[in-house]
């Protein structure tokens, strides 16, 4: 039996740019509705494995799941890096921002969502979520939060998601 927000493999469309195949999909996060993309790792002539279509739908069932670790963990991990962060920062203006970053939705100014990413299964009995973050403190990395099994187990530069 089909659950009504069940993602099948016909709703993503190959991005021959990115090397992807991409959804556009809208989330609550930070307190606002945005529109992202789901990006699925794969290649054209190559069906997208069943793995990574459960771990979507995973990640679509248990979204608030997701959200309250994403949320809670990224507040954490930009206070705990505060000292790091604001030395990025070229202008005072914007180390007055993060300063002033207090909850959960406010990290709104500081990131953005670029995406989330569900890579190749290496390992079939471990569904992997990620999500990319534009960080306003380094333009040329985004950040990474990776879930394994619905729990967080990183949260350190994109690249790591692959892995």
């Amino acid at each position: 039996m089909t659950r009504i927000n069940q993602i099948a493999r016909s709703d993503f469309k190959f991005d021959l740019e990115e090397y992807l195949w991409v959804k556009k999909y809208s989330i609550e996060l930070f307190g606002e509705c945005v529109s992202t993309n789901i990006f699925i790792l794969g290649e054209e002539d190559v069906e997208i494995e069943n793995e990574q279509i459960v771990a979507v739908n995973d990640f679509v069932e248990y979204f608030q799941e997701y959200l309250a670790q994403l949320e809670e963990n990224l507040l954490l991990y930009f206070k705990d890096n505060l000292d790091d962060i604001c030395s990025r920062y070229e202008s005072e203006s914007q180390k007055k921002v993060a300063l002033n970053v207090n909850s959960e939705r406010e990290l709104s100014k500081v990131m953005s969502i670029e995406g989330i990413l569900i890579p190749y299964s290496f390992d079939k009995s471990q569904l992997v979520v990620g999500f990319m973050f534009q960080r306003s403190w380094d333009l040329s990395h985004n950040l990474g939060v990776k879930f394994v099994n619905r729990k967080l187990v990183m949260i350190d530069d994109a690249a790591g998601l692959l892995f």
